[in-house]
């Protein structure tokens, strides 16, 4: 028969592993949400420069 130091030992190990699981999903979703910002942003200053360099005027 397991003492109640263990049982509590392991629910509070649990515990602390969904709290640590929780915690590093929402770092990633954090990081991955802000890399597709800035990769958004750089894409759109490449794109604009070029469009700025190879200007063109068209004459109909």
């Amino acid at each position: 028969m397991p003492l109640w130091g263990e049982i509590m030992l392991y629910i509070a190990g649990t515990i602390a592993g969904i709290a640590l699981s929780a915690s590093l999903i929402g770092i990633t979703y954090f990081i991955i949400d802000n890399f597709y910002y800035l990769t958004e942003a750089i894409w759109e200053e490449i794109t604009d420069l070029f469009h700025k360099l190879h200007k063109r005027n068209h004459k109909l």
